[in-house]
C-alpha cells in the first residue's frame, strides 16, 4: 500500500503542476498553464474559474467568472457580470455587456451592450445597444445600434435591427431596421418610422422618408427610393 501510495505521489508530481507567480496569482492542475487554471494565470489553455481576472494576456479555450477581463481570448467566455478582451476570437456572453477594446471575431451576447471599439465580425445581441467602429455581420438590440456619444458608427455590412434609437451609421450596406434610421451614405434598405439619408443607392420604407441628393421628391411618404 505504501508503495502504491507512493507511486500516486510521483505520478501527481509528475502530472500536473502548481504555479503562483508575484502579479498574476493562480493555481494550475495541468502543465504549462494547460489544463484546469484557477486565479489568473498570464496565459491560459483548457478550463479557467476565476472571480475578477487581471493581468492576463492570454486565453486559449474557456473562461468562467464573474467579470472576465484578458488580452486576447480564443475559446468560450462567461462573465456573471462582463465580458471584456482587447482581441476577441468565439463566443462571448456578459451578463451586463460584452466589449472589445480592439477587433471582435464571433458572437456576443450583453445583457445591455455588446460592442467594440475597431470592429465587429459576426452576431451580436444586446439588450440596449450593439456598436463598433465597423460593423460586418447581424445584430440586434432594443435600445438600438447607436453610440452614446452620438457619433456615428462609420460603416455597417449586414443586417442591423434596432429599436427606438434605430440604426445611426456614416455608411449602411445591406438591410437595416430601427424606429429612427440615419446615414449619410445608404446602399439597401432602411424600414423605420423616419427614414434620413443623404445619398441613397436603395429603398426607404417609413412614414416619413428623406434622401438629401435626389433633385424631385427628396421628402416621400411610405416608400423613397433612389438609385445612383
Amino acid at each position: 500500500m505504501k508503495r502504491i501510495g507512493k507511486m500516486i505521489v510521483v505520478f501527481i508530481l509528475i502530472h500536473f503542476s502548481f504555479f503562483v507567480h508575484s502579479q498574476n496569482k493562480s493555481f494550475c492542475i495541468g502543465s504549462n498553464h494547460c489544463g484546469l487554471n484557477l486565479g489568473d494565470p498570464l496565459n491560459s489553455k483548457g478550463l479557467k474559474l476565476n472571480l475578477f481576472d487581471k493581468n492576463i494576456h492570454s486565453l486559449s479555450g474557456v473562461n468562467l467568472a464573474l467579470s472576465c477581463s484578458t488580452e486576447n481570448t480564443r475559446g468560450f467566455s462567461l462573465g456573471i457580470f462582463a465580458v471584456d478582451s482587447k482581441n476577441y476570437d468565439g463566443l462571448a456572453i456578459g451578463g451586463l455587456f460584452v466589449s472589445s477594446d480592439s477587433i471582435f471575431n464571433g458572437i456576443g451576447f450583453g445583457g445591455f451592450f455588446v460592442g467594440s471599439e475597431s470592429k465587429f465580425n459576426g452576431i451580436g445581441v444586446a439588450g440596449l445597444s450593439v456598436v463598433s467602429d465597423t460593423m460586418n455581420g447581424v445584430f440586434f438590440s432594443i435600445y438600438g445600434n447607436t453610440k452614446w456619444n452620438h457619433s456615428l458608427i462609420k460603416e455597417l455590412n449586414g443586417v442591423a435591427i434596432g429599436g427606438i434609437t434605430g440604426i445611426n451609421c456614416e455608411t449602411i450596406n445591406g438591410l437595416a431596421i430601427g424606429a429612427l434610421n440615419y446615414s449619410i451614405h445608404q446602399k439597401g434598405v432602411t424600414i423605420g418610422i423616419a427614414n434620413y439619408t443623404e445619398n441613397l443607392n436603395g429603398f426607404q420604407i417609413g412614414l416619413w422618408n428623406v434622401v438629401a441628393n435626389k433633385k424631385r421628391f427628396k421628402r416621400m411618404p411610405f416608400v423613397n427610393f433612389n438609385f445612383e
